[in-house]
């Protein structure tokens, strides 16, 4: 049985490497963390489709999103576990599904995930090395994670839906932006108060924007990784696009990518690619060094006539 339509290709996407790294772990139970899990879709999506696609693998999925964002509604995390009890009911998801503050580590042991993966949600955070620290933690040694990601480069700012809205800095231009995109028809109000003026949605817009977005480059994503010794890739980054040209032509999406990667092609891809909308962040655990390897002293293991 084929994996179900989802709703979002992004959903698609996240699946599809999921599926294709399988391959690097040994049948059994392989644990899943949705990082910004929101209301839950991406786990419920994740938890009707991978075993599925890969019935020797069994699948534990945890998820976790913030308190003090200001946007969570009442009762939001007893829906979150009500709505995953409908998908999958063996599982006892108000231990699975975890609220926190933002500068709180994460509720989870080291070493403790085999892949944590995230839809669009670093651009909400606040303290990005918090969050590379708190990855590189609970990520296994072999493990890996995957982010959707808009970054600071994209043209399109896909939460107001404006073009270079996210790199201006100043509150005036910001406001003036968006009341000239209304008053042109351009950006039609979504939460519109009675009698509230265009000047006052705009700079209510321009605060909602300022508060909970926090764009990084590619570089800065270089940079993090470095820091906390992860290595870093884009490498999917052309296979999110191939699937939402499937999708647009009404075909089926792959659920597999290609395993060998011809790695080039991602590099340059990418580099167009991040102007047009979200890239794939890929984050691997490993060890350049293997643990049992011995360091050996080359100039002490020279022979006697050599170093003479």
């Amino acid at each position: 049985m084929p994996p179900a339509k989802a709703t979002s290709v992004t959903h698609e996407h996240l699946l599809s490497v999921v599926n294709t790294e399988a391959a690097r772990f040994s049948p059994g139970t392989l644990r899943v963390l949705d990082v910004g899990c929101g209301h839950g879709e991406l786990l419920a999506y994740l938890v009707s489709n991978l075993p599925l696609l890969r019935p020797s693998l069994q699948l534990e999925c945890y998820g976790f999103d913030v308190s003090d964002s200001g946007m969570m509604p009442v009762n939001f995390l007893r829906k979150v576990v009500d709505d995953l009890c409908q998908v999958d009911g063996t599982v006892d998801w108000a231990q699975r599904i975890s609220l926190i503050r933002s500068t709180d580590p994460w509720p989870y042991g080291d070493d403790y995930f085999d892949v944590i993966v995230s839809n669009q949600v670093i651009e909400h955070v606040d303290d990005h090395e918090l969050f590379f620290r708190e990855l590189r933690r609970t990520l296994k040694d072999g493990g890996y994670s995957v982010h959707l990601v808009p970054l600071r480069e994209c043209v399109w700012e896909p939460h107001i839906k404006l073009p270079l809205f996210h790199r201006l800095r100043n509150h005036d231009a910001r406001t003036s932006y968006i009341g000239l995109m209304v008053r042109l028809r351009v950006k039609r109000p979504w939460l519109v108060h009675p009698a509230e003026t265009v000047e006052a949605y705009s700079g209510r817009e321009a605060d909602i924007m300022r508060d909970f977005t926090n764009y990084v480059g590619q570089r800065d994503l270089y940079n993090l990784g470095k820091k906390v010794k992860l290595r870093t890739s884009f490498r999917y980054t052309r296979d999110f696009y191939y699937q939402k040209l499937r999708s647009l032509a009404h075909l089926p999406p792959r659920f597999l990518y290609r395993e060998r990667r011809r790695y080039l092609f991602d590099f340059l891809s990418v580099l167009l690619l991040r102007y047009v909308a979200p890239v794939t962040l890929f984050l691997e655990k490993r060890r350049g060094i293997p643990h049992d390897a011995v360091v050996v002293d080359r100039e002490a293991a020279k022979p006697a006539t050599e170093v003479a």
